[in-house]
């Protein structure tokens, strides 16, 4: 089988962005981050190829967000690897429509419990609700949250 990126192996290893060109699924969200496209993207490529203009936009302002509040972790500098486990971000095939957007991500950071991970957020404009002991769904603060907070 023939991939567009000459480095492929597996179709899994690409997809294609709304503007037709084929992007490496372990290229960072944004610059220097640890959140790759494999963490956005469903597994199956099939829904890869319902990636749209405004799921990018989604993905890459919450990837963004994120890292500048992951940058804020203690240990961030002294990274070898990837410190994020991502349940579920962008699934277009979400009927609840949670997920359909790209704005929302189920996301564990290291061994950070979910409390610890929501006191380190505190300041930056995510909202976050914990799901278990070391996962959270994250998401952009929305403007009417923010107004709500008194951040507005």
């Amino acid at each position: 089988m023939a991939f567009h990126l000459p480095y492929c192996e597996a179709a899994a290893d690409e997809f294609q962005m709304p503007d037709g060109r084929w992007f490496y699924a372990l290229r960072a969200v944004v610059e220097d981050s640890w959140l790759l496209w494999k963490h956005a993207l469903p597994a199956e490529p099939q829904l890869r190829r319902l990636l749209n203009a405004a799921a990018v936009e989604s993905i890459t302002a919450l990837a963004c967000a994120l890292h500048g509040a992951h940058q804020k972790f203690p240990d961030y500098h002294r990274l070898g690897s990837s410190p994020f486990s991502v349940g579920q971000w962008w699934d277009p095939s979400d009927t609840t429509g949670q997920f359909s957007s790209g704005s929302r991500v189920l996301l564990r950071i290291g061994d950070y419990s979910a409390s610890e991970v929501q006191r380190r957020l505190q300041g930056f404009d995510l909202a976050n609700r914990a799901i278990s002991d070391h996962y959270l769904e994250i998401s952009l603060q929305t403007p009417a949250a923010k107004a709500a907070d008194g951040r507005s």
